[in-house]
């Protein structure tokens, strides 16, 4: 509910997932087993998960690649993503 409050004040269009066309070649919808395994081990999907629900109040998402794990939020110019 406060998510649909927010993208309703701010008046944005930004969708919440990358549709299929426009997803670069290296976008995968799987990390390596490697990559899982840090990440898993680290806890840091957990942690950026948490960041986006009490900072950004779940307006940011998630996408993989075969070499990591992006979340990303933010429209236009003030668009910001943390690489992991």
């Amino acid at each position: 509910m406060i998510q649909q409050m927010i993208r309703e004040e701010q008046h944005s269009a930004r969708a919440l997932h990358i549709p299929e066309q426009d997803l670069s070649t290296e976008a995968t919808t799987q990390m390596s087993a490697e990559v899982a395994r840090v990440i898993e081990d680290s806890r840091l999907r957990r942690i950026l998960q948490m960041f986006n629900r009490d900072y950004l109040y779940g307006q940011g998402r998630f996408d993989e690649y075969k070499d990591g794990l992006i979340l990303k939020w933010g429209d236009g110019y003030s668009r910001k993503h943390i690489w992991a």
